[in-house]
């Protein structure tokens, strides 16, 4: 870059340049190029990404909102959200209502088997069925 002038401050600070129109329409092309890239880059990736959030599963917005907003547990965000009762979800997962409850409340977190039962009661991911201290 050749021909650049500075602007300078009060203080003798350099605060801005002045370039030649054709630089500044090259760099502005660079940048566009750049741009472009990340963005073929970016498009490239959603499929990966797409796979993977499935893969792992995903919690809705209105879950992590009972569990923040209402103070749930994760279990009983996901029983709400399903739109079921204790008793049926204790009867999908073959377990006790009284279990399903004290699980809820936090009084027991069940086994690693008791949560795998319960998150495919409930359509939910096992590891979206943990309490993350949220509230």
């Amino acid at each position: 870059m050749r021909d650049l002038q500075y602007v300078t401050g009060a203080d003798g600070t350099r605060i801005a340049v002045v370039v030649p129109i054709a630089e500044y329409e090259s760099l502005v092309s660079l940048g566009e190029a750049a741009e472009a890239r990340l963005d073929a880059a970016d498009a490239a990736a959603v499929p990966a990404l797409t796979a993977q959030a499935e893969a792992e599963g995903t919690i809705p917005a209105e879950v992590v909102d009972l569990m923040l907003d209402e103070g749930l547990s994760a279990v009983k965000a996901w029983r709400t959200y399903r739109k079921l009762t204790t008793v049926a979800l204790a009867q999908e997962a073959r377990l006790s209502p009284a279990f399903v409850n004290k699980i809820e409340r936090g009084l027991v977190y069940g086994t690693r088997e008791t949560r795998r039962k319960l998150a495919s009661a409930l359509g939910a991911p096992v590891a979206a069925l943990d309490d993350y201290n949220l509230g």
